[in-house]
């Protein structure tokens, strides 16, 4: 004997049933394309204030960052970072800058996952705060991504990479990573590239981690809770710090629960 029902269909369902199931499903699979779809659009991270604004310590054209643009695509974590750094020129090296009396660094880029400074990755190779007479540790690696073990002992804060200046910066905004006795991990290599010399911001630094990387990472960002957090310089003259905005579980039941409340409105008014 052959059925004309579809597996998992109850054999006493009626036809209103059966279609009321097919609806339920296709809000399902509607739903759960909505949800890929939100976070499948590069997210930009735009400074609220531009160069030259009170936001940047210091000189806006050594300091000032304009935005953060990350992309979770389908082979891997990017960002890309406009700011300005440095004497002026086409490098992100480390400079001595004899006003302040220290050794001036790019900063670390850092994620957060579920609201946890959670990872980091460098843009230039770096050993701590070293430089500038400080805590030091193993070199740091450009373009490797790090798992952050212990948040207060894997980073320097500004006054730590400075090493107690007392001028006029950020001195509690976390700049950089501190490879030392484990507090952070080294999962593998990326890149950094850097586009220097152009209009607006003098850099243009892209960052690509590919999943291949970290499973861990990736899967995180994918998820969408993540956040972002940026300092142009060790001395954390200027910042940016954003959260990845998705549409909470309970919004999108919400939405699927009134679409399928108005198709069953609909089937018994016809």
């Amino acid at each position: 004997m052959t059925s004309n029902l579809s597996l998992g269909t109850p054999a006493n369902a009626s036809l209103g049933q059966v279609n009321t199931m097919k609806l339920s499903l296709s809000l399902t699979t509607a739903l759960l394309s909505l949800a890929a779809i939100a976070g499948a659009a590069p997210v930009t991270f735009d400074d609220p204030f531009n160069a030259g604004s009170p936001d940047v310590i210091g000189l806006a054209s050594s300091f000032d960052v304009q935005k953060v643009v990350v992309d979770v695509g389908a082979s891997g974590v990017t960002a890309d970072i406009y700011t300005n750094y440095g004497l002026g020129n086409t490098s992100i090296a480390p400079y001595f800058d004899p006003t302040l009396g220290k050794t001036v660094h790019i900063g670390d880029l850092f994620f957060s996952l579920g609201g946890t400074l959670s990872y980091g990755i460098a843009l230039y190779d770096h050993v701590g705060a070293q430089d500038n007479g400080g805590q030091s540790g193993s070199t740091v690696l450009a373009g490797h991504l790090y798992r952050i073990n212990d948040v207060a002992n894997g980073t320097l804060t500004a006054s730590e990479a400075f090493n107690g200046f007392s001028g006029n910066y950020r001195p509690d905004e976390i700049v950089l990573l501190l490879n030392s006795n484990g507090y952070i991990t080294d999962l593998g290599a990326g890149s950094v590239n850097v586009a220097g010399g152009g209009t607006g911001p003098e850099f243009k630094i892209s960052v690509s981690i590919p999943q291949s990387v970290s499973s861990a990472f990736y899967s995180g960002m994918a998820g969408g809770d993540w956040g972002i957090h940026y300092s142009s310089a060790n001395c954390g003259n200027d910042i940016i710090d954003g959260n990845n905005q998705v549409p909470e579980p309970a919004t999108l039941v919400l939405l699927g629960s009134a679409l399928l409340g108005l198709g069953l409105v609909r089937r018994r008014v016809l």
